[in-house]
């Protein structure tokens, strides 16, 4: 993103002009991202469990969630 902020306007790949919708006097003005998606495509996505963490892993965080929230596990 660094790098594409030095690239000339007209050039830039990471967030071209008009690519995100913008307000302008109370107005919303579509950007040219939308010119892409179909807006009823998401409707026949299935629910995916692929990237569910194990149940053990969901206790690992509550065990140092509930240890960095005392004082002794407090980080300075």
């Amino acid at each position: 993103m660094d790098e594409n902020d030095k690239q000339n306007l007209n050039q830039r790949t990471y967030c071209p002009p008009n690519f995100v919708d913008e307000e302008c006097d109370g107005q919303i003005r579509d950007g040219t991202w939308r010119a892409g998606v179909k807006m009823d495509g998401l409707q026949n996505i299935r629910r995916s469990t692929a990237h569910r963490a194990l149940q053990i892993a969901y206790n690992q965080r509550d065990i140092l969630t509930d240890y960095l929230l005392t004082p002794m596990g407090k980080i300075l």
